[in-house]
Protein backbone atom coordinates (compact mmCIF):
# COMPACT_ATOMS: atom_id res chain seq x y z
CA UNK A 1 0.00 0.00 0.00
CA UNK A 2 1.81 2.98 -1.23
CA UNK A 3 0.97 6.34 0.12
CA UNK A 4 2.22 10.12 -0.94
CA UNK A 5 3.23 11.01 2.69
CA UNK A 6 5.06 7.62 4.11
CA UNK A 7 5.72 9.72 7.31
CA UNK A 8 5.20 6.80 9.95
CA UNK A 9 3.11 8.57 12.65
CA UNK A 10 3.19 5.88 15.41
CA UNK A 11 5.32 2.68 15.55
CA UNK A 12 4.53 -0.08 18.06
CA UNK A 13 6.80 -2.85 18.15
CA UNK A 14 6.54 -5.74 20.96
CA UNK A 15 7.24 -9.51 21.26
CA UNK A 16 3.88 -11.45 20.97
CA UNK A 17 3.94 -12.91 24.45
CA UNK A 18 1.56 -15.01 26.87
CA UNK A 19 0.39 -12.37 28.82
CA UNK A 20 -0.35 -9.88 25.87
CA UNK A 21 -2.28 -12.98 24.55
CA UNK A 22 -4.04 -14.02 27.39
CA UNK A 23 -5.23 -10.33 28.09
CA UNK A 24 -6.94 -10.91 24.16
CA UNK A 25 -8.46 -13.89 24.99
CA UNK A 26 -10.11 -12.76 27.98
CA UNK A 27 -11.99 -9.78 26.23
CA UNK A 28 -12.28 -11.83 22.79
CA UNK A 29 -13.80 -14.63 25.48
CA UNK A 30 -15.09 -13.69 27.92
CA UNK A 31 -15.62 -9.20 27.58
CA UNK A 32 -17.15 -8.74 24.19
CA UNK A 33 -20.68 -7.45 24.49
CA UNK A 34 -22.33 -10.41 22.63
CA UNK A 35 -20.92 -12.33 24.80
CA UNK A 36 -21.97 -9.95 27.79
CA UNK A 37 -25.75 -10.11 27.12
CA UNK A 38 -25.36 -14.22 26.30
CA UNK A 39 -23.80 -14.79 29.81
CA UNK A 40 -26.61 -12.70 31.61
CA UNK A 41 -29.24 -14.49 30.28
CA UNK A 42 -28.27 -17.56 30.83
CA UNK A 43 -27.13 -17.32 34.01
CA UNK A 44 -30.60 -15.83 34.78
CA UNK A 45 -32.24 -18.82 33.23
CA UNK A 46 -30.24 -21.36 34.67
CA UNK A 47 -30.91 -19.63 38.49
CA UNK A 48 -34.22 -18.94 37.82
CA UNK A 49 -34.30 -22.74 37.07
CA UNK A 50 -32.84 -23.49 40.15
CA UNK A 51 -35.08 -21.33 42.53
CA UNK A 52 -38.08 -23.50 40.94
CA UNK A 53 -36.71 -26.66 41.31
CA UNK A 54 -36.33 -25.33 45.52
CA UNK A 55 -39.68 -24.05 45.60
CA UNK A 56 -41.09 -27.53 44.90
CA UNK A 57 -42.85 -26.77 41.78
CA UNK A 58 -41.73 -29.67 39.32
CA UNK A 59 -44.01 -28.15 36.17
CA UNK A 60 -42.25 -24.60 35.85
CA UNK A 61 -38.64 -26.15 36.30
CA UNK A 62 -36.88 -26.73 32.80
CA UNK A 63 -34.36 -29.02 33.58
CA UNK A 64 -33.45 -28.84 29.74
CA UNK A 65 -32.71 -25.10 30.47
CA UNK A 66 -30.27 -25.82 32.90
CA UNK A 67 -28.45 -28.43 30.97
CA UNK A 68 -28.38 -25.93 27.81
CA UNK A 69 -26.81 -23.19 30.20
CA UNK A 70 -24.07 -25.22 31.33
CA UNK A 71 -22.88 -26.53 27.81
CA UNK A 72 -22.90 -22.49 26.73
CA UNK A 73 -20.52 -22.49 30.04
CA UNK A 74 -18.70 -25.34 28.94
CA UNK A 75 -18.02 -24.32 24.98
CA UNK A 76 -16.90 -20.73 26.40
CA UNK A 77 -14.11 -22.21 28.27
CA UNK A 78 -13.39 -24.79 25.58
CA UNK A 79 -12.55 -21.65 23.53
CA UNK A 80 -11.07 -20.40 25.95
CA UNK A 81 -8.26 -23.37 26.38
CA UNK A 82 -8.18 -23.22 22.57
CA UNK A 83 -7.04 -20.03 21.98
CA UNK A 84 -4.73 -20.88 24.75
CA UNK A 85 -3.66 -23.74 22.53
CA UNK A 86 -2.97 -21.51 19.92
CA UNK A 87 -0.14 -20.01 21.62
CA UNK A 88 1.71 -22.81 22.50
CA UNK A 89 1.50 -23.62 19.06
CA UNK A 90 2.53 -20.25 17.03
CA UNK A 91 5.94 -21.18 20.19
CA UNK A 92 6.21 -24.63 18.50
CA UNK A 93 5.65 -23.35 14.62
CA UNK A 94 8.62 -20.60 14.92
CA UNK A 95 10.86 -23.07 17.16
CA UNK A 96 10.41 -21.42 20.87
CA UNK A 97 10.90 -18.04 19.65
CA UNK A 98 8.57 -15.84 19.99
CA UNK A 99 7.11 -13.38 16.96
CA UNK A 100 7.99 -9.47 17.30
CA UNK A 101 4.86 -7.60 15.61
CA UNK A 102 6.48 -4.37 14.34
CA UNK A 103 3.31 -2.02 13.79
CA UNK A 104 3.78 1.40 11.72
CA UNK A 105 0.62 3.93 11.56
CA UNK A 106 1.10 6.11 8.75
CA UNK A 107 -2.28 8.88 7.76
CA UNK A 108 -4.41 6.23 5.74
CA UNK A 109 -3.35 2.93 6.77
CA UNK A 110 -1.49 0.56 9.85
CA UNK A 111 1.04 -1.76 8.08
CA UNK A 112 2.25 -5.08 10.34
CA UNK A 113 5.18 -6.75 9.71
CA UNK A 114 6.03 -9.98 11.94
CA UNK A 115 9.71 -10.62 12.83
CA UNK A 116 9.69 -14.58 11.75
CA UNK A 117 8.82 -14.49 8.68
CA UNK A 118 8.82 -11.13 6.92
CA UNK A 119 5.20 -11.65 6.92
CA UNK A 120 3.20 -7.92 5.70
CA UNK A 121 0.02 -6.72 6.03
CA UNK A 122 -1.71 -3.57 6.07
CA UNK A 123 -5.34 -2.22 6.80
CA UNK A 124 -6.71 0.73 5.78
CA UNK A 125 -8.51 3.24 8.94
CA UNK A 126 -11.46 2.68 6.48
CA UNK A 127 -11.14 -1.19 7.30
CA UNK A 128 -11.63 -0.80 10.92
CA UNK A 129 -14.99 -1.15 12.91
CA UNK A 130 -13.78 -0.06 15.95
CA UNK A 131 -11.17 -0.32 18.97
CA UNK A 132 -11.37 -2.28 22.32
CA UNK A 133 -9.11 -0.55 24.99
CA UNK A 134 -8.15 -3.05 27.70
CA UNK A 135 -5.99 -2.20 30.81
CA UNK A 136 -2.47 -2.95 28.54
CA UNK A 137 -3.72 -3.04 25.19
CA UNK A 138 -5.63 -1.29 21.99
CA UNK A 139 -7.11 -3.89 20.14
CA UNK A 140 -8.10 -2.58 16.81
CA UNK A 141 -11.44 -4.60 14.72
CA UNK A 142 -11.73 -4.44 11.01
CA UNK A 143 -14.86 -5.26 9.00
CA UNK A 144 -13.83 -8.96 8.41
CA UNK A 145 -12.99 -9.21 12.08
CA UNK A 146 -9.26 -9.48 12.38
CA UNK A 147 -7.96 -8.11 15.26
CA UNK A 148 -4.69 -6.48 15.62
CA UNK A 149 -3.26 -5.86 18.73
CA UNK A 150 -1.24 -2.73 20.11
CA UNK A 151 -0.12 -2.68 23.83
CA UNK A 152 -0.02 0.43 25.36
CA UNK A 153 3.78 0.30 26.95
CA UNK A 154 4.95 -0.71 23.13
CA UNK A 155 4.48 2.70 21.21
CA UNK A 156 7.74 4.32 20.30
CA UNK A 157 7.51 7.63 19.22
CA UNK A 158 4.09 8.30 20.63
CA UNK A 159 2.18 6.99 23.59
CA UNK A 160 -1.02 4.82 23.43
CA UNK A 161 -2.95 8.26 24.41
CA UNK A 162 -2.17 10.12 21.19
CA UNK A 163 -2.84 7.09 19.16
CA UNK A 164 -6.23 6.38 20.61
CA UNK A 165 -6.77 10.83 19.91
CA UNK A 166 -5.71 9.55 16.56
CA UNK A 167 -8.04 6.85 16.36
CA UNK A 168 -10.76 9.10 17.50
CA UNK A 169 -9.52 11.47 14.83
CA UNK A 170 -9.90 8.80 11.65
CA UNK A 171 -14.17 8.54 12.98
CA UNK A 172 -13.28 5.02 14.96
CA UNK A 173 -15.30 4.59 17.60
CA UNK A 174 -13.42 3.67 20.67
CA UNK A 175 -14.87 1.17 23.44
CA UNK A 176 -13.33 0.62 26.86
CA UNK A 177 -13.58 -2.70 28.81
CA UNK A 178 -11.54 -3.16 32.22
Amino acid sequence: MENENNEILFECNYTRTKSILNEFNLYYCFKQPKFIVCDTMFAFLAVSNIIMLIMGDPQKFEASLIVIALVYLFLKILIFRVRRIAIKRELEINSNQPVIVNSAVFQDYIEITLSNNGTKSSVCFSNIKKAVKTRNLIILITQANLYYLFPKDAFINNSSNDFIAFLKSKGIKIHYCK
